[in-house]
């Protein structure tokens, strides 16, 4: 099964470059939707849901690094038809 990285997405029209987000540990994506007021219409904002937060909650999950990051990887590709920055703790 396919797992959808991305939740709550912030996406303006003139969007010319993406933020994507990970969050602290044990902390969710919706973290970042308090940075939305805060964020140039210039960037997309693109927050990481990690299993086992909020709506994963009891999902599986690769238990090796490598894994995760490749999951995440193919889930976001499709929205860096831009150039990104990647945030994380």
């Amino acid at each position: 099964m396919k797992r959808n990285w991305i939740k709550y997405s912030f996406i303006k029209e003139n969007t010319s470059s993406y933020l994507v987000c990970l969050p602290y540990a044990g902390a969710s994506a919706s973290e970042f939707v308090k940075w939305r007021p805060y964020i140039s219409g210039e960037f997309g904002l693109l927050p990481v849901q990690l299993p086992g937060r909020e709506d994963t909650f009891g999902q599986d999950y690769p238990l090796d690094i490598s894994a995760n990051v490749k999951e995440i990887a193919s889930s976001i590709v499709n929205h860096l038809d831009k150039p990104f920055l990647l945030y994380g703790h």
